[in-house]
């Protein structure tokens, strides 16, 4: 459920570098040839963040692509590759068809990133995009389900969990950055000295200019058995679970429904389709809205929500 206050807090957590990217749910669909194609479902949080991520990247590169360039482009496309083909290749008698086999799959990220550092100088955008995020996330759920199972007798079994995480950890990032799970584990194996010992680590360090460096890690938790122990229940860094048209609506901070300016919030269907099936029963006014305006959202009110929610709305005009 998106609302202005997650909002608030995605740029607060951003602000302070507590922001961390969630697993992405992945699927395969079919493809003409027969094999499959990867694809990723983020959290709406992610998705909301990848959106500001891709317009500040399009604001400051799409005057600098070439104007012979058609494909994933602001106001280009199929038409506008023929259009410039049929006016101005006069001459032209051959045209060469070529695909770049698994490009999005295999690109290397290194030198994306480095490409971006050329340029942008916001260290704190860049770190958007490392390890780092990655390494924190499988902490903070690492360390979540030690601490919930602390006073279990039997908590070295968390062992075997520990290794499938970081083997997972390892495999991520191996293919993140196009490159082996040997040299992951050369890259970042680490050692820390904590007041329960010394724990071999996979550790990322994030140099900062005039601050002090960012240090995340995955292990370094002790298993053993402590009946007296002390429940840590705090979290070092927060996870956030959570497009431009919806923030523009959601900003307005106005019920689409009843007029309502407190407490707004967005409602959302997974498809068009189930407030359009024939022969169902007549459907009440928020439906009718969501199908007139063809969109999966529905900007209301806490108390409009809740009644659209629960299938108490009956297509009166919501007031109370």
């Amino acid at each position: 459920m998106l609302s202005l206050e997650k909002i608030n807090t995605i740029i607060e957590a951003l602000r302070y570098e507590r922001y961390r990217w969630t697993p992405a749910r992945r699927i395969y669909i079919p493809k003409k040839n027969g094999k499959l194609r990867p694809l990723s479902m983020p959290s709406w949080s992610d998705k909301l963040l990848q959106e500001v991520i891709r317009s500040i990247l399009e604001a400051y590169y799409e005057l600098q692509f070439s104007q012979h360039s058609h494909g994933f482009r602001l106001n280009r496309g199929c038409h506008t590759a023929l259009k410039e083909i049929t006016q101005k290749w006069k001459a032209t008698k051959w045209f060469i068809e070529g695909d770049i086999s698994a490009c999005f799959d295999s690109i290397d990220h290194n030198i994306l990133l480095n490409i971006l550092q050329q340029k942008f100088h916001d260290k704190r955008f860049l770190r958007l995009l490392n390890a780092y995020s990655i390494v924190c996330q499988y902490q903070a759920e690492y360390r979540g389900i030690v601490q919930y199972y602390r006073m279990a007798y039997n908590l070295h079994m968390l062992g075997k969990l520990k290794r499938v995480m970081e083997l997972s950890l390892v495999k991520t990032l191996a293919k993140k950055f196009k490159t082996t799970c040997q040299k992951i584990y050369k890259q970042y194996h680490s050692t820390i000295d904590t007041k329960d010992g010394i724990y071999k680590v996979l550790l990322v360090k994030v140099e900062r200019e005039e601050k002090s460096p960012l240090i995340t890690y995955f292990g370094g938790i002790p298993l053993r058995w402590n009946k007296w122990v002390t429940v840590d229940d705090t979290q070092d860094s927060k996870i956030w679970n959570g497009r431009s048209e919806v923030v523009e609506r959601l900003l307005a901070q106005k019920c689409e429904i009843c007029g309502a300016m407190d407490n707004i919030e967005v409602h959302h269907i997974r498809k068009l389709a189930d407030i359009k099936q024939k022969g169902c029963e007549e459907r009440p006014e928020w439906m009718n809205k969501m199908s007139a305006r063809k969109r999966k959202t529905l900007v209301v009110c806490r108390p409009c929500h809740e009644k659209i929610q629960y299938g108490r709305y009956n297509g009166a005009t919501l007031k109370t």
